[in-house]
């Protein structure tokens, strides 16, 4: 059973910030959002933040030649 503290978008907002408020411009992350095509696209890959704008992180890879933008919420830090 859920608490109803764990269903208030407050809450999860504030998770979200905790986790992501490290994240900045030149850190390896990986993605860790939903399943669906980013996940395919960012499967197993370092990706590096190129840019930071509002919550919204420009990404790339070695083997991309495009960066990608994906919200920073989905993006866990690994170095």
């Amino acid at each position: 059973m859920e608490s109803s503290s764990s269903k208030d978008p407050a809450r999860l907002d504030t998770k979200y910030r905790e986790v992501t408020h490290r994240i900045m411009v030149g850190d390896i992350c990986r993605y860790r959002g939903p399943k669906g095509t980013m996940n395919v696209t960012c499967w197993g890959r370092d990706l590096k933040v190129l840019s930071i704008n509002d919550q919204v992180a420009t990404v790339t890879t070695e083997k991309w030649l495009h960066p990608h933008e994906i919200e920073i919420r989905h993006l866990r830090k690994v170095n």
